[in-house]
């Protein structure tokens, strides 16, 4: 369909990039390890120009049709905020190419969020905090602009946390640790039902690879699992959770200690307690979200991988060798990654202390 993709752009290239002339052809270079979630990714190009002039996502299968249709839904009620419309991609069209479906999105300018922690493993606060800064003022900035009603805590529970540890709880192997961290979850959830708070459209994949920095501001790449409704924090917690993935070094794993010890843990908690305050959330409410928001991508990677493996991507074991986790004597070594290690060290934490080890 690469072809019929061509010939779509050359002619539609004046509506979506008027004044620039697409030269002789159009080149199309796929992006390698694009495959994800059912879409394949290629930038195009205006005949020999070094820069793309849009992204082009081709849609593999109807799930991804209908994540790629809200994305482009919510890109678009973007356009019409002055204040976000040139800090995302602008949707150009979600057009049925040959028999397949094709988001085009404009390609964003800006570099990417600079990496927290340097060679020997420990972290540079000045890039750190430089990261936090930009990441939370979009935040603050997206939940100010595109606003919801105040609800009860119950019914984010019933539309979405609930959901969301069932999930878990069906698709996952648990250990008894994280079954009982599970359960913590369920009990806290139900004993602060009461509480009001104000959902939000989230990104889903708000992490250091989705943020990128031009002219001293975060734009923010790829809003294709955003969703409405989400309880506040999610995408900020989120983005923390990168930063404690970097900070732990190869085991990609969970250590209070060892955040405390680097004043990265009272970064991280004060970034995450302004959010919180400037957008109405009960600080009661901080670990619980923590721990959900990383159920969420717990969940989230072992669909991913799955999809690799299914789509014959790449095979899980040889995800497993080069992300240096897995290993023998678990039913999901499959899905034994960085987020994953990640909540299997805070449940053990649970487990030894009887508190959770975050805010």
């Amino acid at each position: 369909m690469l072809g019929p993709l061509q010939d779509f752009l050359q002619g539609h290239w004046s509506q979506f990039f008027p004044g620039r002339e697409p030269g002789r052809k159009i080149r199309l270079l796929g992006v390698r390890g694009s495959l994800e979630g059912g879409k394949v990714i290629f930038f195009v190009f205006a005949d020999s120009s070094p820069r793309p002039a849009c992204v082009a996502k081709v849609l593999r299968n109807e799930a991804c049709f209908e994540k790629m249709r809200c994305a482009y839904e919510v890109l678009q009620s973007f356009a019409r905020v002055s204040a976000l419309s040139d800090k995302v991609p602008r949707a150009l069209a979600l057009e049925r190419i040959a028999d397949t479906w094709v988001l085009l999105e404009s390609f964003t300018d800006g570099s990417p969020i600079p990496l927290t922690v340097g060679a020997d493993g420990l972290p540079k606060p000045a890039q750190a905090r430089f990261s936090l800064d930009r990441a939370f003022e979009f935040l603050e900035l997206l939940h100010n602009k595109i606003a919801r009603p105040v609800v009860l805590m119950g019914e984010v529970s019933r539309t979405v946390m609930e959901p969301l540890l069932k999930r878990a709880q069906s698709s996952l192997s648990l250990t008894q640790a994280e079954q009982v961290l599970i359960g913590l979850l369920h009990a806290e959830l139900e004993r602060m039902k009461d509480l009001k708070v104000r959902p939000v459209l989230a990104h889903g994949d708000f992490c250091r690879h989705n943020v990128i920095i031009h002219c001293g501001h975060a734009r923010v790449l790829d809003w294709d699992v955003s969703s409405e409704g989400l309880p506040p924090l999610f995408d900020g917690l989120n983005f923390c959770l990168t930063f404690l993935l970097q900070l732990t070094g190869p085991k990609r794993a969970f250590h209070c200690t060892f955040l405390e010890r680097n004043g990265f843990s009272q970064m991280v908690k004060q970034k995450i307690q302004q959010l919180a305050a400037r957008t109405e959330v009960p600080m009661q409410l901080l670990p619980t979200l923590f721990v959900g928001s990383l159920v969420d991508r717990v969940c989230g990677e072992a669909e991913l991988f799955e999809n690799w493996e299914r789509e014959g991507f790449l095979p899980m074991s040889a995800h497993a060798s080069k992300l240096g986790v897995g290993g023998p004597g678990r039913e999901d070594d499959g899905w034994q990654r960085p987020f994953r290690t990640m909540f299997s060290e805070l449940a053990a934490y649970y487990a030894a202390h009887g508190k959770l080890g975050v805010f």
